[in-house]
């Protein structure tokens, strides 16, 4: 891999638009996410991981989240291949660079941008969560007000270590958010047009649905 060309990528990317856009759709899901949830005052519940998106079982912004996840790996991560065709830069790169290392690095590249893009909305979430309640549980108390359900693998684990199982989970998401970026990245790599890069995670995410 050339690290020249993963370090351009990723600051033309996480400097683009394309992360504006990333930011602007991560806080309307957390505004949804909290506008749809009961009123865990009222109810006095002072688990604050109760307003965060994959965590809370009450608001819809889990849901709308989960859809869109294929979109933000794709948008961030999924295009750096077409947008070279496009704009014929990738031939310049070429005749300075081994192709396999120009892919490998580009792969690389948007595995992470992919992981970063899935993963911000429920980071910024956890983020503003805990600032906006600061009275709050910090560490949620299980046995008064229950976040996974008992048959879950990491139930168990957020009993003893809540911290490392919040950790972990934004991890998991991070690596499919990486491979749903990878599979946009693939498929431009043969096609290289908008069209397929947006539409092939959405697809794959549908048929992980189906067969899960």
């Amino acid at each position: 891999m050339n690290k020249n060309i993963i370090q351009y990528h990723l600051k033309k990317n996480l400097f683009s638009l394309r992360f504006l856009a990333i930011i602007a759709i991560s806080v309307l899901i957390f505004y949804i996410n909290v506008y749809t949830t009961n009123d865990w005052n009222q109810l006095e519940n002072r688990n604050f991981i109760n307003y965060v998106i994959t965590f809370d079982g009450i608001g819809i912004g889990t849901d709308v989240y989960l859809f869109f996840i294929p979109f933000l790996a794709s948008l961030l991560g999924g295009a750096l291949w077409g947008s070279e065709v496009r704009a014929r830069r990738n031939l310049f790169v070429l005749s300075r660079c081994k192709k396999k290392i120009y892919q490998n690095s580009l792969l690389f590249t948007s595995f992470l941008l992919g992981g970063i893009a899935g993963v911000f909305p429920v980071v910024l979430n956890l983020m503003v969560a805990w600032i906006n309640f600061p009275h709050f549980d910090k560490i949620p108390k299980h046995s008064e007000y229950p976040v996974f359900q008992t048959d879950f693998w990491g139930d168990a684990l957020f009993n003893r270590m809540p911290a490392v199982t919040i950790i972990l989970l934004v991890l998991l998401i991070f690596v499919f958010s990486g491979f749903f970026s990878l599979l946009s990245l693939s498929l431009s790599f043969i096609y290289p047009k908008v069209v397929i890069e947006m539409l092939a995670p959405f697809i794959a995410s549908f048929i992980i649905y189906l067969v899960t």
